[in-house]
């Protein structure tokens, strides 16, 4: 899942839109991660961000950047997904220049994020979760794997143990779908809550962000 932060230069976005970015690619080019190269602080999948088009060209030529095809490209998205990555992108309308897949051990912003009460006032998607009771087996899988602690087990109170169940923290959810994703149960779906709609160009996000920010 790809989250969008609202009013903000970048954003984040499940794995089926993210993927029709690849699809549409002329050039796809891959690189590695500079925040966990940098931050040298977890085994989480290195050579995972990707650049399209004239922006790949240039990575390729100038940035050691390698050429894959779109078959390639997809299973490095698969295995960004499986590994709890989340696709972070341009926040914009045209097709983003660039799909990274960040951690909240080593990236700047998702590492940011964790560290507020909450999140969602700056990032945030135009997806939440949605938990179906009757499929959901309290196995805590997407407890372990939400990036920001936004998932938890309430445990019951009630005699009937009917509030035995699976919470979600909304001021710390910002969409990102791993929860989904890592569900074995297929208890968890992504569902459309809002339609914030982002600038259309990233040049336009850029002038927002900068318009709006508090000096």
């Amino acid at each position: 899942m790809v989250l969008f932060i609202i009013k903000s230069f970048y954003c984040c976005e499940p794995f089926e839109k993210v993927s029709k970015y690849i699809e549409e690619a002329r050039t796809i080019a891959v690189n590695p991660c500079a925040c966990r190269l940098s931050a040298n602080n977890c085994d989480k999948p290195i050579d995972v961000c990707f650049s399209f088009d004239r922006f790949a060209d240039y990575i390729i030529k100038y940035r050691k950047g390698k050429k894959v095809s779109k078959e390639e490209a997809l299973a490095i998205l698969q295995k960004a997904e499986d590994a709890g990555l989340v696709h972070t992108i341009s926040n914009q309308q045209e097709r983003p220049n660039f799909i990274c897949n960040c951690c909240t051990d080593c990236c700047i912003l998702l590492r940011g994020l964790t560290e507020l009460h909450n999140p969602r006032t700056i990032a945030k998607s135009n997806f939440m979760p949605e938990i179906n009771s009757d499929n959901c087996r309290l196995c805590e899988t997407c407890v372990e794997w939400c990036p920001l602690q936004a998932l938890y087990h309430h445990y019951p109170h009630s005699e009937d143990l009917s509030d035995d169940r699976i919470m979600i923290l909304e001021e710390r959810c910002i969409g990102c779908g791993i929860c989904a994703h890592k569900c074995p149960h297929d208890a968890i779906k992504l569902v459309r809550v809002r339609e914030e709609i982002p600038e259309k160009t990233g040049r336009d996000s850029l002038i927002r962000v900068e318009t709006e920010r508090i000096h």
